[in-house]
């Protein structure tokens, strides 16, 4: 299962899910019990997309749920930026295949069975898309928040205790490796980012507009 959700809906029926507003340098991150950087060894940058793809599959299998909602923490469409990389591009084609069209910035809902796939685009995505904002995903449920970073780690956040061991007794059957504990995001750390993604938007403008005829 592949359904889309409109942004609005989607914060609506799912509050918890992380929010940034680059102009405003404002933001929202839920209070966390507790978060982890998850690592995953590989031996190539394409097999570790694949591996981690699985592996996030099979966590979130593990944690007991049949479907997860994937959403950005800003307004930007997820068909933003182009990029002739085969794997992205290849991506691009597997969203436009699903009738996301160039300006839905809403969320997706992913059945267990997809994510794989799914999520084998989004590492993509994610690592040559610098304008794409932070994919958060989330169950439905609201007790697990992740996301993964251009370093191909999975930043992972647990919302209650309870759902803290449950992440715990999944990762004993799990080759993902807790690299270290995760600070949850704190209101410098979270405008450091904004700010940081924001000048490197600017300049990636203006070099975009350096190669214009």
């Amino acid at each position: 299962m592949f359904k889309k959700i409109n942004r609005k809906g989607c914060l609506a029926k799912y509050p918890k899910f992380p929010q940034s507003d680059h102009l405003n340098e404002d933001y929202f991150f839920p209070k966390v019990h507790r978060g982890y950087i998850l690592k995953l060894s590989s031996k190539s940058i394409k097999g570790h997309a694949k591996n981690l793809a699985k592996e996030i599959g099979n966590l979130i299998l593990g944690l007991g749920a049949d479907s997860w909602v994937f959403l950005g923490d800003t307004e930007i469409p997820w068909l933003y930026q182009q990029n002739d990389y085969t794997p992205a591009k290849s991506a691009f084609q597997y969203l436009s295949e699903k009738k996301v069209g160039r300006k839905f910035n809403g969320g997706f809902e992913i059945a267990v069975d997809e994510l794989p796939i799914f999520i084998a685009h989004l590492f993509w995505l994610v690592r040559c898309n610098a304008a794409l904002p932070i994919i958060h995903f989330m169950d439905k449920n609201q007790d697990f928040i992740g996301s993964i970073c251009q370093y191909g780690n999975i930043h992972f956040f647990t919302l209650k205790k309870r759902s803290d061991h449950r992440l715990q007794n999944t990762l004993i059957k799990s080759p993902l490796i807790i690299n270290q504990l995760h600070s949850p995001p704190t209101p410098t750390h979270l405008n450091l980012l904004l700010s940081k993604k924001s000048i490197y938007l600017v300049h990636t403008l203006l070099l975009l507009r350096s190669l214009l005829p």
